[in-house]
């Protein structure tokens, strides 16, 4: 009879090192409803009923507030490059080495570097980037990576969605909302209301960056 929103990433009952998060909860409400902004494909396995007929996986909330008016997107700029089908640039990427996952992140950092060399590869990144030119990138590029960071999923992969850029994942347990992922059945794949997440992602091992960056 409880339903508690999780505005940050949990991708278990139990969060590492302590007891917050889902479980917490669950020991102090009677089979509450969470609606969260992430899963992780671990959390799916093991508890398959409350992934797909329970609790509700979110997207991120966008924190642009130029976006969710309606005005950076209103904007001649914006809305020229929005349905451009020949951008000027592969790929934008603009992130911190942190995370779970640091190596993945130092091996697209070294890959990214030796592209910038080439013409057109990766679109322009400043050192103090705001949220307008991150936006800007999403806006030239035409596939965005999204690695592992904190956690399997990031803000990233539905802040870049608005923009037009395809997500590369490169997060082994990220779950896209509303997917066929939180459900996996054949009844639910077929789904008109159920996202099919490889019509609009690449989702790619995170090993294939650390491999390429040494060879």
């Amino acid at each position: 009879d409880h339903i508690v929103v999780m505005p940050a990433p949990v991708t278990n009952f139990r969060h590492q090192g302590n007891q917050r998060g889902f479980f917490h909860y669950m020991t102090h409400l009677f089979t509450p409803i969470f609606l969260s902004v992430e899963y992780s494909t671990p959390f799916i396995e093991e508890y398959p009923v409350c992934s797909s007929h329970k609790n509700i996986v979110m997207p991120y909330p966008t924190t642009d507030p130029d976006l969710f008016r309606g005005q950076f997107l209103s904007s001649p700029s914006a809305s020229t490059s929005l349905f451009n089908e020949q951008r000027p640039y592969l790929l934008y990427y603009s992130g911190g080495l942190h995370g779970d996952c640091i190596e993945v992140r130092k091996a697209m950092k070294q890959l990214l570097a030796n592209s910038s060399l080439l013409s057109a590869i990766v679109a322009p990144n400043a050192r103090h980037k705001s949220e307008q030119q991150r936006e800007q990138g999403f806006l030239q590029a035409t596939f965005c990576p999204v690695p592992i960071g904190d956690s399997p999923s990031s803000k990233r992969m539905y802040d870049l969605l608005h923009f037009g850029c395809i997500p590369v994942v490169l997060s082994d347990e990220l779950v896209w909302a509303f997917s066929d992922q939180t459900n996996p059945t054949s009844v639910a794949r077929d789904s008109l209301l159920v996202l099919n997440h490889s019509s609009f992602a690449i989702h790619l091992p995170q090993s294939v960056v650390q491999y390429t960056a040494q060879r």
